[in-house]
């Protein structure tokens, strides 16, 4: 399937910074400024090597003297320091050369947050070519890992930088976990190890990311066809920078990038006897996301089983009551409602006991019982299974706790909330039976720390998803939000207090399907 999205990036003004080498054949530099610009972003660039290399080999490095770098570095301050210059919201560093390099780029990052510049800084550790030459000596490491790791939010070694970086094996998905925690040790905020050149034989190209609270592999499709292609580096880390730089937060930035290299490695050309990638017709004021590049993201291992859930039968499931009661769930669908929630509160001064728990959760189902209605049970998977429910429905928390392969093994559907790329990611690896959008307005039935998303994303999401799996949208839904919703072609919409807290829920329910069922 082609589902092309176009995803509006977030509105903003400020700049990136670009620190690396040149590359003649068009990696380096030049990659990064052709996706910033692809991207819609404004650059400064400062060159710190002329290199002369091309797809097979390394012939001369051409690293500047420190004091040109220098010089550089402090004219990007003081363009930023003109009343019209866009804010610096993020720091690309690539090639450096030696130790005196690195270390006056230390001394320029220092310059910029005096004058009160706080960007995110990304490092790709070049370290060694493609061709397999040195760019960094052994000393110049040492300084790059104590002199500028620390001030990092993401490095992205490739295989080989991190068996060189950490003198450790990277063989296999464990070797590779147990490197990058050992780097992250070095004082980074987080490492995304660029998985290209790993299980080349692999069907899929998997990344591994790694943070003090976060751990996962990233996994996109490879393109036999376009093996070696020249700058996918380059591209995955200046990707990464851009979205930073948009505000996006560091894992939906890498998943963006991620989507963003696996674009240009499909839409690859031969040029000069080497695979060049390409971005295409991204817009200047959009990323343009397509569904066969969007990855797919697990803390467990790429080669691992995913689960087979069950299907729903149907991709529109209609409108969707999430209620707290089994009372409330004979009333609605006595009313014509078909999908609905039952969300027991476990969170109150009284939680029911897990006996209370399940007496409601087994009379709920026995309600629902050959009337053909589709209940999913929140969070309580375990019960659900016991007692036979249609569904269950997880939040992102709970997905790490529950047995999926079990509610599989079950026959259980299972719906899945998100709030961003990276989640929507992670529920695309579990391939649940639908996925919740959210949230879509302000609500109160939930404390959320999401920003509002409205119909805009919905029918973003929509382009990107739809046929793939049923989509629910969800967040402070009333009857003309969900007239609202209805264009997108969202099929369908969940609501909490427009209907339990009406004054007359039967009006409400009855008012609410007519205007969702009308063509």
């Amino acid at each position: 399937m082609n589902n092309v999205i176009s995803v509006s990036k977030i509105q903003t003004t400020e700049s990136i910074l670009l620190i690396g080498g040149t590359d003649p054949s068009g990696a380096g530099l030049q990659s990064d400024l052709r996706v910033v610009h692809a991207l819609g972003l404004h650059a400064y660039s400062v060159t710190s090597a002329v290199t002369a290399q091309h797809n097979t080999g390394v012939s001369d490095l051409g690293v500047l003297n420190a004091a040109h770098v220098k010089a550089q570095l402090v004219s990007v301050q003081k363009a930023l320091s003109n009343v019209d210059a866009r804010p610096l919201a993020a720091i690309k560093i690539g090639m450096l050369g030696d130790e005196y390099v690195i270390n006056a780029v230390r001394e320029g990052i220092e310059l910029l947050r005096k004058e009160g510049h706080a960007p995110r800084i990304i490092i790709d550790p070049v370290i060694v070519a493609s061709s397999g030459e040195r760019l960094l000596t052994a000393d110049s490491e040492i300084a790059l890992m104590s002199k500028l790791f620390p001030l990092a939010d993401v490095i992205t070694p490739n295989l080989d930088e991190l068996a060189q970086l950490t003198q450790m094996s990277v063989d296999t998905t464990r070797d590779i976990e147990r490197a990058t925690h050992c780097l992250l040790a070095s004082g980074a905020r987080s490492i995304l190890l660029k998985g290209g050149h790993f299980d080349v034989e692999s069907e899929q190209s998997s990344d591994y990311f790694s943070s003090e609270k976060l751990n996962f592999w990233l996994i996109g499709k490879r393109w036999p066809d376009r093996e070696n292609v020249r700058g996918t580096g380059c591209l995955f880390a200046t990707a990464i920078t851009c979205a930073s730089a948009q505000g996006y937060a560091i894992a939906d930035a890498i998943v963006l990038a991620k989507t963003a290299v696996s674009r240009g490695i499909r839409q690859a050309e031969s040029i000069g006897g080497a695979y060049q990638a390409r971005l295409g017709d991204m817009s200047p004021h959009d990323w343009s996301v397509d569904y066969q590049d969007f990855p797919l993201m697990t803390p467990e291992a790429p080669d691992a089983k995913r689960p087979v859930l069950a299907r729903c039968d149907t991709l529109r499931l209609g409108i969707y009551p999430v209620v707290d009661s089994v009372e409330w769930v004979e009333k609605l669908i006595n009313e014509g409602i078909q999908t609905i929630q039952l969300r027991l509160k476990t969170d109150t001064d009284t939680p029911p006991t897990f006996e209370e728990l399940d007496t409601q959760i087994e009379a709920a189902v026995e309600v629902c019982r050959g009337r053909d209605i589709r209940l999913f049970i929140n969070d309580h998977w375990e019960l659900a299974i016991k007692h036979g429910a249609y569904g269950i429905h997880l939040g992102q928390e709970d997905l790490y706790d529950a047995d999926i392969h079990a509610i599989a093994e079950a026959g259980c559907r299972l719906g899945v909330s998100t709030h961003s790329y990276t989640e929507v990611a992670r529920a695309s690896w579990i391939n649940p039976s639908y996925i919740a959008l959210g949230p879509i307005y302000a609500t109160t039935s939930k404390d959320m720390p999401w920003v509002p998303q409205g119909v805009a994303a919905v029918k973003r999401w929509v382009d990107l998803l739809k046929g793939e799996y049923p989509l629910v949208a969800i967040g402070g839904i009333n009857l003309e939000r969900a007239k609202a919703l209805k264009s997108s072609g969202i099929g369908s919409v969940a609501m909490i207090t427009a209907i339990t807290k009406a004054e007359d829920y039967r009006a409400a329910t009855k008012k609410l399907i007519e205007v969702w069922e009308k063509e």
